[in-house]
């Protein structure tokens, strides 16, 4: 492009030049610009061939560029299809669980702290020793608690014959002066033969109130008197206040009343355990 505006501009000042030298000079005029023509028509083909060939290079370009743009689509699909997926890796691999804080918390077991009492606690029942059984009956009855004297296990096995094998330990008061027949015997079984105490005491009571000597004026006290057990603890209890209101020791009256005073013994025994 640039050498056909040279071209023009060399043809026309060579035609200003010439025009102003004269008419001598119009044939040499004329073949400057049928040289000019000629040059200017060279120049177009030629730029027209540089044209299309640039078109075709582009088109050519262009039509291969979807071809490699496809290849290379193709291959980097064909690379990440065949590299494995980071999700499904993660996803494969196993999740270490990590421990319930909460629930490693409520599976271990509470520490229960002991209640504080204010009260002195109480000592187990089988911890009791027959002698504190007696002690415990005997206050119940305060000032009407007649026996004064501790029996001898002579005495005890004397009035009960009882298996000693039956038995772990006894304790037995009755009064000094044998004017009243109050008499109080608690013992301990041997362990788990309490039944078979009861059973043995009981018999051994029949046999006592069959053959005891009292003063008439007691004998509704001794027929009233019992046996008690509780679980290893058996007691015999003959005691309570003298009854002065009723003469006749037969009457209903009688009864009821050494009966009612035997009671409070029995009441006194089992609050004990």
């Amino acid at each position: 492009m640039k050498k056909i505006i040279i071209a023009l501009l060399t043809t026309a000042l060579a035609a200003g030049v010439l025009a102003g030298c004269g008419g001598d000079n119009s044939s040499s005029v004329a073949s400057m610009e049928s040289d000019t023509a000629s040059l200017l028509s060279s120049q177009t083909s030629d730029s027209s061939d540089l044209e299309s060939g640039a078109e075709s290079t582009v088109s050519s370009e262009g039509s291969s560029a979807p071809e490699s743009s496809s290849a290379v689509s193709s291959q980097v699909s064909s690379t990440v299809s065949s590299k494995p997926s980071s999700s499904s890796t993660a996803s494969s691999k196993p999740v270490a669980s990590k421990p319930n804080a909460s629930s490693s918390v409520s599976s271990k077991p509470a520490e229960s702290k002991p209640s504080v009492s204010s009260a002195a606690p109480s000592k187990p029942a089988s911890s009791l020793t027959p002698q504190q059984v007696a002690k415990g009956v005997a206050k119940a009855y305060g000032s009407d608690y007649l026996p004064d004297m501790q029996m001898s296990e002579d005495m005890i096995y004397g009035l009960f014959s009882v298996d000693k094998n039956l038995v772990e330990s006894a304790y037995g008061e009755a009064p000094a002066i044998s004017a009243n027949p109050d008499q109080l015997i608690v013992m301990k079984a041997a362990r788990g033969k309490g039944a078979q105490l009861e059973t043995a005491m009981n018999k051994a009571r029949d046999q006592y109130v069959e053959t005891a000597f009292v003063y008439p004026k007691d004998g509704a006290k001794l027929n009233a008197s019992r046996v008690v057990r509780n679980g290893d603890y058996v007691a015999f209890i003959m005691l309570g206040a003298v009854d002065e209101a009723n003469d006749d020791v037969t009457s209903a009256e009688a009864i009821k009343f050494a009966q009612n005073e035997v009671q409070k013994g029995v009441n006194a025994f089992n609050a004990m355990f």
